[in-house]
């Protein structure tokens, strides 16, 4: 009786598998690196300008690394993410681009109002 346990197993495993290597259906793949009608010459050398980039290098601004969140962002410049994203005008705190330019410190607007 042992040898048919043994039997049945190996042939539930193998139906296993076999569904796991059907080729059928692949994973849909969006490719967002090209524009979606084709690539063309002009659209292939006109580089995306992200949001701040004016400002990059400038006192108060931050360039986003990799790896970077707002709030390790906000950490590092002594800043709460909250007014990184207002400053900004961040709809979604966590859609921020390597390249992208922040302003980490407040407007003068903003600026501790009587200090001198």
């Amino acid at each position: 009786m042992r040898p048919s346990i043994r039997l049945v197993a190996a042939a539930a495993t193998l139906l296993i598998l076999a569904g796991c290597a059907s080729p059928g259906r692949r994973a849909p793949v969006e490719d967002q690196g090209r524009p979606a009608g084709g690539s063309s010459a002009s659209s292939a050398s006109a580089p995306k300008v992200l949001p701040g980039a004016e400002n990059a290098g400038k006192p108060g601004y931050y360039t986003v690394k990799p790896g970077d969140t707002l709030i390790r962002i906000a950490l590092e410049s002594g800043q709460n993410w909250r007014d990184i994203a207002t400053w900004n005008s961040l709809e979604n705190p966590n859609l921020i681009e390597v390249g992208q330019v922040v302003r980490v410190v407040p407007p003068a607007s903003e600026a501790a109002p009587g200090v001198v």
